[in-house]
């Protein structure tokens, strides 16, 4: 199992965490995060749900963005 690790401002805006190809189990350790699903690079509009712990399967690729301050994402690959 690999671990990856995001950490996000408001000025990064969205940030890929998953292509679509791996199934990853993603925990927020502090921060706000919205997610959503996207092939490509989200529209700064684009639907999106607040998050703290899921799982990633594929062919989901999937967003992460925050706004109101830092947050910290950590995923463990299976």
């Amino acid at each position: 199992m690999a671990m990856k690790d995001w950490t996000l401002t408001p000025s990064d805006g969205w940030m890929r965490l998953s292509t679509g190809t791996e199934t990853i189990n993603i925990q927020v350790k502090y921060g706000a995060v919205e997610i959503t699903e996207s092939s490509s690079m989200p529209a700064d509009n684009a639907p999106c749900q607040l998050r703290s712990d899921f799982t990633i399967t594929p062919p989901l690729s999937i967003w992460a963005r925050t706004y109101s301050q830092s947050a910290y994402i950590v995923g463990i690959a299976s």
